[in-house]
C-alpha cells in the first residue's frame, strides 16, 4: 500500500536507534531567529532542483538515487584519495567562504554550506526553534525558511537557506581517516566568527564496525557546536558537536558519513520551522514551582496528546488545508485524504485521513504499515493499551483479549484525546489521533 500511494517524501527524520555511551556524558555547545513566512506547498521549498547539486558524492556502495542530493560522479574514499594535501592557510581560507553562523532567539553556534541552498549544523544548536538566521561569511543575516531534515540520533540537521552566500564544502570519507591524521577544525566559538583550531585525529569511536565519532585535539568552545573538521585535504570529515569540560582536548565531531546519508534521503520537501519547533522542542514547559504530590483518590496524569501527527497539526482550520495538503481527496463531507505525509513517521505511512468538525481537524488518521513497531513505540510513550474489539450494536467496546478471526484494536487515553491502533483484517492497520473534539460531535452526531 505504501509503495502505491505515498507519492511524495517528507523530509528525514531518523529516531532512535545506537547511541554512544560518550554521548550521553558530552556537554554540548548549546546554542537558533527572523520568522519568514514559509511556502504553501512542500514542493515549493525546492522551487529549482538544479540548485541542489551535492558538494560531494555518495559512497561507491549507495545505489543511485532520484534524488539529486544524493547523486555525484565518483566515490568519496577516491575522490579524497586524489585530492592533494593543504596547508593550514590554504584550508583556512577555502572555509572562509563556507563557515556560517547560526544564530537564533536562545543562543548561536556554527554551520557550513553543502549545496546552494543547505546548510549543515547541529540538531542541538536548533532544536525547539521557530526562528533561525545565518549570519554568511561576509556578515550579512538570512533567514532559514524550513528544515529538510534532521537527525537526533547523531545530533544533525539541515536547514533550507534560499539566499545564501556561501559556496558548499566538499565532504569528505570520514571512514577513511586514521588516528594521528592532522585536522582542523573551523566555527564561531563564543561568537568570534571563523575561528580555526589545529589538531590531530586522537580517537576513532563507534560501534559495529563503523566510525561514527571522531575525537579530536582540535580545539572547540560553546558555539563551535555544527561547524565542519576538515581533512588536511579540505575535505568535511566530521561535524563538531561537543567537548568533555573534565580533561584535556577531548572534543568530539560526528562522522560525515552520517551526515551524507541524511542528504541523500532528505525528500524534495521540508518541515516548516513551526512543526520543526514543536518535534523538537522540550515536552513540557519548565516549571516555576514544584508540583505537588497526587492524592491518593486523584487519577493518574495522562500523558499529553501530539500536538501534530504526521505534520498536519490537530485543531488545524478547515480553510487553512490547502496550505499544508491542496492535492486532497474528498472521502466524505466531513473527512479527506492527503496522498503524503509532511513529516515522516517510522511506523506509520500515507495517505493521511483528516477529519474535520466544528470547522477544524478533530482526527487524523495514518496507515500503519508495521503494526509491531507502531504498538511497541506507542506504548513506550503511552503506557499499557486498552484491549477493543468490534460490537455489532455499541462498535468499539472494551475487550479482555484480542478477538480472533476479526478486526481489534488497542486504545491508549491522552490528555486532550485518544489514539486507536486499529487492525481490520489482520494485514491492514490504521492509527488514529483523535481529539476530545472529535468524541464529543461523534456523540451528538447519533
Amino acid at each position: 500500500m505504501r509503495a502505491e500511494r505515498h507519492t511524495r517524501r517528507g523530509p528525514l527524520v531518523r529516531r532512535g536507534g545506537r547511541t554512544s555511551a560518550v554521548l550521553s556524558t558530552w556537554v554540548l555547545a548549546l546554542g537558533g531567529c527572523e520568522p519568514t513566512q514559509p511556502p504553501t506547498h512542500p514542493s515549493e521549498w525546492y522551487a529549482d532542483t538544479s540548485d541542489l547539486e551535492e558538494a560531494s558524492p555518495p559512497p561507491a556502495a549507495r545505489p543511485r538515487t532520484t534524488n539529486r542530493v544524493a547523486e555525484g560522479k565518483a566515490p568519496p574514499g577516491e575522490l579524497q584519495r586524489k585530492l592533494p594535501e593543504m596547508s593550514t592557510t590554504a584550508i583556512a581560507q577555502l572555509a572562509s567562504g563556507a563557515v556560517v553562523g547560526v544564530e537564533t532567539p536562545t543562543g548561536q553556534g556554527s554551520g557550513f554550506a553543502v549545496t546552494k541552498h543547505l546548510v549543515a549544523t547541529s540538531l542541538h544548536v536548533v532544536a525547539g526553534q521557530s526562528r533561525i538566521r545565518i549570519r554568511s561569511p561576509k556578515g550579512d543575516l538570512q533567514s532559514v525558511v524550513a528544515v529538510a531534515g534532521y537527525d537526533p540520533e547523531w545530533d544533525l540537521a539541515l536547514l533550507v537557506v534560499p539566499t545564501m552566500a556561501a559556496h558548499p564544502l566538499l565532504l569528505g570519507n570520514s571512514d577513511a581517516m586514521v588516528v594521528g591524521e592532522r585536522v582542523l577544525a573551523v566555527g564561531n566559538p563564543m561568537g568570534l566568527s571563523l575561528t580555526v583550531s589545529e589538531g590531530i585525529v586522537s580517537a576513532l569511536r563507534g560501534s559495529d564496525g563503523r566510525r561514527d565519532v571522531l575525537q579530536t585535539t582540535a580545539p572547540i568552545s560553546e558555539g563551535s557546536s555544527g561547524g565542519p573538521l576538515l581533512s588536511s585535504r579540505g575535505t568535511v570529515v566530521g561535524i563538531t558537536t561537543a567537548f568533555l569540560t573534565k580533561g584535556q582536548a577531548l572534543n568530539f565531531a560526528v562522522a560525515s558519513s552520517h551526515l551524507r546519508e541524511l542528504m541523500a534521503n532528505a525528500g524534495e520537501s521540508a518541515l516548516p520551522l513551526g512543526d520543526f519547533a514543536l518535534l523538537t522542542g522540550p515536552t513540557e514547559k519548565p516549571r516555576t514551582e514544584p508540583t505537588p504530590a497526587p492524592s491518593p483518590e486523584s487519577p493518574p496524569r495522562l500523558p499529553k496528546c501530539p500536538e501534530s501527527v504526521a505534520g498536519f497539526v490537530m485543531g488545524l482550520p478547515v480553510d487553512e488545508l490547502n496550505n499544508y495538503c491542496p492535492h486532497y481527496t474528498l472521502l466524505t463531507p466531513g473527512m479527506v485524504s492527503c496522498p503524503y505525509t509532511l513529516v515522516p513517521m517510522p511506523f506509520a505511512s500515507a495517505p493521511v485521513d483528516l477529519t474535520f468538525g466544528a470547522g477544524q481537524v478533530t482526527s487524523i488518521g495514518v496507515q500503519a504499515h508495521n503494526r509491531t513497531l507502531a504498538l511497541r513505540m506507542l506504548a513506550e510513550r503511552y503506557g499499557t493499551p486498552t484491549t477493543l474489539r468490534q460490537d455489532k450494536k455499541f462498535g468499539w467496546v472494551r475487550a479482555t483479549s484480542w478477538p480472533q478471526g476479526g478486526p481489534g484494536a488497542v486504545e491508549w487515553r491522552c490528555e486532550g484525546g485518544r489514539i486507536r491502533l486499529v487492525s481490520l483484517d489482520g494485514k491492514k492497520h490504521e492509527v488514529v489521533f483523535a481529539s476530545d473534539l472529535y468524541d464529543r460531535l461523534s456523540e451528538t452526531s447519533y
